[in-house]
């Protein structure tokens, strides 16, 4: 959690604000792209853990693009209630509601977990709940969540942070915030004091003053600062001279997508091979369902087509990686994670989607499947595998999930193949978090489980058994749970018969 001094601008719009979030209404803040929604969001509930301790409750959900496949409006209310437990010990009512479905091999509703929150609520004399970047949430969960969050007033004190363009909450209270010039100072400091690079070279103060001087200025007026000052500090840090340093000081843009055009640029004047990778490391790091670790990547990047295992020397270098990429992805050495810059250069790169990564999918896809399909994979146990295997959790929960739709055409053959294998079949059960005892997930199980309509058909044509009971129920239970239109229909038609138990 990031702190600012006391006298920062940042407090000053926010913890001094806290008699408007304290009073039962909603607060909703529209900030800028790039002004720090993340940093104020954690910055407030610091600031109100501080000053609030007996009997209050507090919590924070950070909506995030990258992980819209699980953050369902039940998961979220989840974590809420989860976190508000740091303050209280569990009640019956949560032990039964447990109990209830740890027998049955089912998940809580939104209706039962919404209930049990509002029963827990009345144990608190008041909680503070944020949720932070709603504009990050999938747009269908949005008001669901917020709905069940408002239902929980008048103990429940909101806070709501966002981009401008998400429709304004009716009856909240707005609050539009950009970013401070003092605020930017402060933040071009820290990086360039954290860049290995941009510290050696700049050992002049006066440097210093000029490189924050001019991205300061570069970024004046516009609504994403930040944003833009983050692109020109890791533009800075490719410089390997003051003179290059210089050089590249005069040709930072004003403009967000102008800067972002310059670093593709950049990236397109390498080597083929250097070219190549960089594409390639964009096309995962932005198509992921969920941020993905070096050694995930790299493993990725490995697999060439008909192989049948990783090769060591094929796994490309991190630094190569990072180096590349021209500064668009980040590594965070804490959780070994790779990540796009900031949320900006994902939208930017979306808009590339039809020019640069027109078959991104079906490579992801294929690669999963193709690591799926390797000789002796979960031999060695779960545990000593994923140790083993880097990949192998993300390729069992999200290869399906990016075969879906088009890919799944090309790639039937494939995950039929799979699906045929029950060692596969336990291998991907178990990754995704189901744990059945004796009942296991069939091949109809699972394709509906990923919502995979053409290898579904393949399937119910080859005579599986359409009733045959899995670890959920049948498959009319699982995708009643899944919630895939298309698939309940094809069961239906089919003779699912809506009754079995």
């Amino acid at each position: 959690m990031k702190s600012f001094p006391h006298d920062s601008p940042i407090l000053e719009h926010g913890c001094s604000r806290a008699a408007n979030f304290k009073n039962g209404r909603l607060v909703k803040k529209k900030l800028c792209a790039g002004a720090g929604k993340t940093v104020m969001a954690s910055t407030v509930m610091d600031h109100l853990c501080k000053g609030f301790v007996k009997d209050i409750g507090f919590a924070i959900v950070y909506c995030n693009y990258k992980e819209q496949e699980v953050q369902t409006p039940t998961n979220l209310l989840s974590g809420v209630l989860r976190q508000l437990y740091d303050g209280i010990s569990l009640s019956d009512k949560v032990t039964d509601l447990h109990s209830k479905h740890a027998e049955r091999k089912t998940r809580p509703t939104l209706t039962e977990v919404s209930e049990l929150l509002r029963q827990e609520v009345t144990r608190f004399s008041k909680i503070f709940v944020i949720v932070d970047a709603l504009d990050e949430c999938p747009e269908e969960s949005r008001s669901p969540l917020l709905e069940e969050l408002r239902a929980l007033q008048p103990k429940a004190h909101l806070m709501v942070t966002s981009r401008p363009e998400v429709t304004a909450i009716a009856g909240s209270v707005q609050l539009t915030i950009t970013a401070h010039t003092e605020d930017l100072a402060r933040y071009i400091d820290a990086k360039v004091s954290g860049s290995s690079r941009l510290d050696n070279l700049l050992r002049k103060e006066a440097d210093r003053r000029k490189i924050k001087e001019t991205i300061i200025k570069k970024a004046d007026g516009m609504d994403r600062r930040f944003s833009l000052a983050q692109m020109h500090i890791t533009t800075l840090a490719t410089a390997t001279s003051m003179k290059q340093l210089s050089q590249v000081l005069e040709s930072l843009t004003e403009n967000l997508d102008a800067a972002y055009e310059k670093t593709l640029e950049r990236i397109d004047s390498q080597t083929s091979n250097d070219k190549v990778l960089a594409w390639r490391v964009l096309g995962w790091v932005s198509h992921a369902l969920r941020p993905i670790s070096t050694k995930e990547l790299r493993e990725a990047l490995a697999i060439e087509p008909g192989a049948t295992k990783v090769e060591d020397d094929a796994l490309p270098d991190t630094e190569v990686i990072m180096t590349v990429c021209a500064g668009l992805i980040t590594l965070d050495r804490t959780t070994d994670l790779v990540r796009l810059v900031h949320y900006t250069t994902q939208q930017y790169l979306e808009r590339l989607k039809a020019s640069r990564f027109t078959n991104m999918q079906m490579e992801i896809a294929r690669t999963c499947l193709l690591y799926l399909s390797f000789t002796g994979l979960g031999d060695e146990g779960l545990y000593k595998s994923v140790k083993q295997h880097p990949l192998l959790v993300y390729a069992s929960q999200y290869g399906l999930v990016h075969a879906r739709g088009d890919p799944e055409v090309s790639l039937r053959a494939m995950i039929l193949d799979i699906l045929g294998q029950e060692k596969k079949r336990s291998l991907i059960q178990l990754t995704i978090g189901i744990h059945s005892g004796k009942l296991s997930l069939s091949p109809i199980h699972l394709s509906v489980y990923f919502g995979l309509n053409t290898v579904l058909s393949q399937i119910l044509s080859d005579g599986e058994d359409i009733n045959s009971n899995g670890p959920y129920g049948t498959a009319v239970t699982v995708v009643s749970w899944r919630g895939f239109e298309p698939i309940a229909r094809l069961l239906l038609e089919n003779g699912a018969d809506i009754d079995v138990q």
